[in-house]
């Protein structure tokens, strides 16, 4: 696993400033001035450089929505819940993860000197601190929107953004933009709030209904759909580009491909994403833009581990056997990229059937193996014992012999305990070099 650089230790001292615990911070930020928590802001901000790490065919550029982004759901305990997937699949896949920042969403309005929207800080430093055990492990990286360069550089990175942009506009823009036209949004209220309900729509990563509500005003498109249809009444393209629905979306996917874009020719990524969408833009810009063959990064960015009892495994104890069995990590990793690459997995029922065939199979060879290992090694040291009694009363030893006899037994036994723990190892050692070894190991 890679260098951790000293800003991140900046960036969570800063953070365990504030409290123990989000309540804590909460009441921090709040006893704070607003020139105060913008002076917190870009002393965190600016600690995170632009990482640098060296190539790796697992190195990884995750969508915002994988990484606990605000869209579909800006609730903390989604966010929460989609980047411990994310964790997950990187502490058991992965070698180097580049993370959009999270403090990126607050970084128009600091631009601006305008006062910081504490409750968004905040879920933004909870996200920052579940990720710290990646972080300080050297696997995980911030990738902030804002970063400093010299003259040269930034020439180099403006045309290389100039390039992506005008591919995206004139391939990826129109596939966009076509699936934007299939989202349905509908207008709802309930008592005297009126807000919007969009329809699941797997293109776009949105897997179940996503509810808009609106804090201020209610644009005036809304209430006029609302009036003239009534509740339910449908929107439009052009109503969802007024209101800055299909922009938000819009602006999101371009943001994600132009970071991975960045982040391609540096690190030679492949692109996580949970939106189809995103995969018919790449493919359709393959030809001209550097990005990793489609078939690679589509199986990885399905890849799931939903493994039982994964779940009750905390990162830190998986990030530990890492280290400890690194050439079984890298067995079970080639293993399973292997195995996913020759089946072809769509459903859920599909990952379920690929974990009873491949993986829970392999994690029952193992098993078998190592408890044939133990009985064997039990049965050989009873055996030898045994032996060495009966060779002792057979011999008709003289009791004036017996101290020499029992030395002798001794001896034998030695090198005999010395061959069965020998074997024993030999054996163990054996079920190492298969594939869920690691598996195997993380649930003993």
């Amino acid at each position: 696993m890679g260098y951790v650089d000293e800003g991140y230790e900046e960036l969570y001292s800063d953070i365990n400033r504030l409290g123990r615990g989000p309540q804590e911070s909460y009441e921090a930020l709040c006893s704070k001035s607003d020139s105060e928590v913008l002076d917190l802001f870009w002393d965190m901000y600016l600690s995170i450089r632009e990482p640098k790490v060296q190539p790796s065919l697992f190195s990884f550029s995750p969508s915002q929505s994988l990484s606990g982004g605000r869209f579909p759901c800006a609730d903390i305990n989604c966010r929460l819940r989609n980047a411990q997937r994310l964790c997950n699949f990187s502490v058991m896949y992965a070698d180097n993860v580049f993370v959009p920042f999270p403090l990126n969403d607050l970084l128009k309005e600091a631009e601006s000197n305008s006062s910081l929207d504490r409750n968004l800080f905040l879920d933004a430093l909870i996200l920052i601190k579940m990720y710290e055990p990646l972080v300080r492990a050297g696997l995980l990286y911030f990738q902030p929107d804002l970063v400093t360069t010299c003259p040269s550089c930034t020439v180099h990175l403006n045309q290389i953004q100039q390039t992506f942009q005008n591919r995206f506009e004139s391939i990826g823009s129109p596939v966009i933009q076509s699936v934007l036209n299939s989202l349905q949004v509908y207008v709802m209220k309930e008592g005297e709030e009126v807000y919007l309900k969009i329809l699941p729509c797997p293109e776009l990563g949105i897997q179940e209904s996503s509810f808009i509500h609106f804090r201020y005003e209610v644009p005036s498109v809304v209430l006029s759909a609302l009036n003239k249809d009534g509740i339910g009444a449908s929107l439009d393209f052009e109503s969802m580009r007024e209101i800055g629905l299909a922009q938000q979306i819009f602006q999101e996917i371009n943001d994600d491909l132009s970071m991975y874009n960045e982040q391609n020719i540096e690190a030679q990524c492949s692109y996580l994403t949970d939106r189809p969408s995103d995969l018919t833009v790449l493919k359709g810009m393959s030809d001209s833009v550097s990005f990793e063959d489609i078939s690679h990064y589509r199986i990885l960015s399905q890849l799931t581990h939903s493994i039982p009892y994964l779940a009750n495994i905390s990162t830190e104890k998986i990030l530990k056997l890492r280290k400890e069995e690194g050439d079984a990590f890298d067995n079970y990793r080639s293993s399973i990229t292997k195995a996913m690459k020759s089946v072809k997995l769509v459903t859920a029922n599909d990952y379920r059937d690929f974990y009873r065939d491949e993986i829970q199979c392999g994690i029952n060879n193992i098993q078998h193996a190592v408890k044939n290992a133990k009985n064997t090694y039990m049965s050989d040291a009873l055996l030898m014992a045994g032996s060495i009694c009966i060779s002792v009363a057979q011999l008709g030893i003289p009791p004036e012999l017996a101290p020499v006899a029992s030395l002798a037994s001794g001896a034998l036994g030695a090198a005999t305990v010395t061959d069965i723990i020998r074997k024993h190892r030999e054996k163990i050692n054996g079920t190492k070099a298969m594939g869920y070894y690691f598996l195997w190991k993380l649930n003993e």
